[in-house]
């Protein structure tokens, strides 16, 4: 069983359907397994269009992405990594965001993002034991992920250690 409340964030499969169907082909297919999912009683999916857009020139896809699943799949969650100012082009997109202290992380960016209808998450902060304590509990955010942490070849104690494929 998931720790995660639901949605549950599909981190990759949508991009990869885009890769290999395009945008709108892989809107269809997405749509196709979030009606699946929500018939079987399974818990919604938050589909996800962007890592980082900004940072890797990715910006206009993703948003083309986003688009293109808002148009086929009505009620889809989507939801986006951002970690540079410039990615909140994306924010009127989305449904709920992963932000960090480079996009901007504090309680007034989260209540921003909040006011603006989007349900914020905090990833890969610096500091992780103050992050998931009191910082997130003082910025308001709705939780903590902390990815870097759990892969095998990364340090644990160290978010930015860059040994990870993300």
């Amino acid at each position: 069983a998931s720790r995660f409340a639901p949605p549950l964030p599909a981190y990759a499969p949508l991009r990869r359907l885009a890769r290999a169907h395009g945008p709108e082909g892989a809107a269809l297919l997405a749509a196709q397994a979030t009606a699946e999912a929500a018939a079987a009683g399974l818990p919604a999916i938050a589909w996800v269009v962007a890592d980082e857009p900004s940072g890797l020139g990715t910006l206009a896809g993703a948003q083309r992405l986003a688009r293109a699943m808002r148009a086929a799949a009505h009620g889809a969650l989507l939801a986006a990594h951002l970690n540079d100012p410039r990615d909140a082009a994306l924010l009127p997109l989305l449904d709920l965001v992963t932000v960090n202290h480079r996009f901007g992380a504090d309680a007034a960016d989260v209540a921003r993002l909040r006011a603006g209808g989007v349900y914020p998450w905090l990833y890969n902060m610096p500091r992780l034991r103050l992050a998931a304590g009191f910082y997130l509990w003082r910025s308001g955010a709705e939780g903590l992920l902390q990815w870097h942490a759990r892969m095998p070849t990364a340090d644990a104690f160290d978010p930015t250690d860059g040994r990870e494929g993300d």
